[in-house]
Formats: C-alpha cells, structure tokens, sequence
C-alpha cells in the first residue's frame, strides 16, 4: 500500500545579531544597531541588537534596521528594554517593529522597564527594528533588542 506524499516545513529559530540586514547594505537613513550582550531585569542576553539612547540625540538619532523574510517567517521574539548595567539618570525610549508597511509600537520603556514582545510575522517580506530616545527624558543608557529572533523555514 502506498501512502500520499504529504510536505511539511520545517521551521526554526535564527538570531538577528547573526543576520546581515538589508540596511547594512546601502546608506538608508538611520543608525545601524550593533550586535552585543545585553542583561535586561537581571538577566543576561547573549545575542542582542544595541544602541545607544541620550538626552543629546536630536529627532534624526533614529536606529532603524532591516531584514528580508520573502514570507518565510511565522513569529519575532524579544526582549526589548535598557540594559540594567549602562544606564545613567532616567533615559526614555521609543522602540516599534514595522512588519511591511505596518507599524507595531512596542511602547516608551523607561530604563527600569522591559517588555517580552511576540509579533506575528506569517506572509511578512520584511521586518524592520527601530528605536529612538523620547525626546523629554534625561540621562543616557544602552538599549535594543535582547536576543532578537525569529522563527523562519529559511535564514533572513
């Protein structure tokens, strides 16, 4: 007896910080985030996107990067916040995720404050990452995307 071929995908977890972005290669507007360790709320995060946000940035010091997902990817996980060992005074930022052309706020996080964000990405061609300060706060702190990955069938 035969049975019918059936096809499945086979779906696993890639880290940004291991992936090339799409604004790395051209001169898109926007800091390029760098990849690094990160420990948000006690916990350390190996593989992390960050910058650096200020009350000296002006409204154009906007990290922003890119990945191509070409309708690859089921899902985004981080955990985005201020790093608890570089922070001065108390910096605000601004952090969202863009899936094609729509926006996902994650929120204004002070630098006591983290989120766990989960965004869908099914059918997305590309997903980008921004932050920037909120422009009212002071101080200064390293912040980002700790362990920033997303669940593909392919590597962005």
């Amino acid at each position: 007896a035969t049975s019918p071929v059936r096809k499945f995908t086979v779906y696993k977890w890639f880290y940004l910080a291991g992936s090339t972005p799409l604004s790395a290669q051209g001169t898109d507007a926007g800091l390029r985030f760098v990849s690094g360790p990160a420990t948000i709320d006690g916990v350390q995060y190996l593989k992390s996107l960050l910058g650096v946000l200020s009350e000296f940035d002006t409204e154009d010091d906007i990290y922003l990067d890119m990945w191509a997902l070409n309708g690859k990817c089921l899902r985004l996980e981080a955990t985005v916040g201020f790093d608890d060992e570089y922070v001065t005074a108390s910096p605000v930022g601004l952090f969202a995720a863009f899936i094609d052309r729509e926006m996902h706020e994650i929120g204004f996080l002070a630098a006591d404050e983290y989120v766990k964000s989960r965004i869908d990405l099914r059918g997305a061609d590309k997903l980008s990452l921004g932050m920037s300060w909120d422009g009212f706060s002071s101080g200064a702190g390293i912040a980002g995307f700790a362990d920033a990955k997303v669940l593909c069938s392919a590597k962005p």
